[in-house]
């Protein structure tokens, strides 16, 4: 009698991988709406119903009204950053934070794609507004939907998994007790690095100079309508990179090949037999006498030499005088 038996393991690995895909794109949703309403809705709420409270008769702008602000953006993406770990729990499946980072470059990807069509089309003028928005907008469903069909198949859950696994979307660290100072060392230098570039770029005014306030996207055939991507650049880009600075310093530290080498180089070190200041005192001395009389050996044997050589009677090296002095001799024979 046959009995049919069901391959759990293998309906297992498809719940996982489904689990890790409709976790990064749920994932990726939740972090572009909080992106919007952080970057987007807040501050247009924010200017319509709180700056009037700030601005005196004639004023444009208010320094008390900007801090608030800021400061209202924070507190909302703290309470955004609690919520989302709350919804996310703490059983989410390996490879959905890697997830979540891949479909955000991808939704962005796709946005600037769009764009790049839409464009062209929309230079030629031969496609009307209206035709133009829903050839745009169906090829924008088209290429979401097939980043969402990527991302459902098994190479690409395998990929994220292999991802998130070299630890750059997690904050635990790695053998975190063991070669402390290197990996201290390390990431000083990389904060000193990035830091100057951002000073350069603040001293320079670049982002000033580039006449750019907003880093914003043109949606084709609407009229100049626009989607804001990054609002002020001139003071959010400064903050992104030192945000960013810090994490990559953080994790580069942690990721798993590099932290070894770090840590073995402070195993290293340590075997290093370092001299006492009075030895090291005196073998420099040592070594800057032995060289002053190697000098003053090989000035007076250069200058006995070249005086031999350049003798009129060994007229091995020719000189000026050395010349005159054999013509003359010459002359008296």
């Amino acid at each position: 009698m046959a009995v049919a038996v069901k391959n759990t393991a293998k309906s297992s690995q498809v719940r996982s991988r489904q689990a890790v895909a409709l976790g990064s794109l749920l994932g990726a949703i939740y972090v572009l709406a909080s992106l919007a309403l952080l970057f987007y809705a807040l501050p247009r709420i924010w200017t319509a119903a709180v700056t009037p409270l700030f601005l005196a008769e004639g004023q444009k702008i208010s320094a008390v009204d900007q801090a608030l602000l800021a400061v209202a953006i924070i507190a909302a993406a703290l309470g955004l950053v609690v919520l989302g770990r709350k919804l996310a729990g703490n059983s989410q499946p390996v490879g959905v934070r890697a997830g979540v980072f891949v479909a955000v470059l991808g939704f962005l990807a796709v946005v600037l794609l769009v764009r790049l069509i839409g464009g062209a089309l929309e230079q030629t003028g031969r496609i009307e507004p209206q035709m133009g928005l829903i050839i745009v907008g169906v090829l924008a469903a088209a290429l979401l939907g097939g980043m969402g069909y990527l991302f459902f198949r098994p190479a690409t859950a395998q990929n994220l998994v292999a991802l998130d696994e070299q630890g750059w979307f997690s904050a635990t660290s790695y053998k975190r007790t063991q070669g402390m100072r290197v990996r201290r060392a390390t990431i000083l230098g990389f904060l000193i690095i990035a830091g100057c570039g951002v000073y350069s770029l603040l001293n320079r005014n670049t982002l000033g100079t580039a006449g750019v306030d907003h880093l914003q996207v043109a949606i084709p055939f609407s009229g100049g309508y626009a989607i804001r991507l990054l609002p002020d650049v001139a003071f959010t880009l400064p903050i992104l990179l030192v945000g960013l600075t810090l994490w990559i310093g953080w994790r580069l530290v942690n990721y798993p090949p590099f932290a070894d080498f770090l840590i073995a180089t402070e195993a290293e070190m340590n075997k290093v037999s370092w001299t006492t200041r009075k030895r090291l005192v005196q073998d420099t001395l040592i070594v800057l006498t032995t060289m002053l009389l190697l000098t003053v050996f090989l000035f007076v044997v250069d200058v006995v030499w070249f005086k031999v050589l350049s003798n009129p009677w060994v007229p091995i090296l020719q000189t000026e005088s050395s010349k005159e002095n054999q013509d003359q001799v010459q002359q008296d024979w």
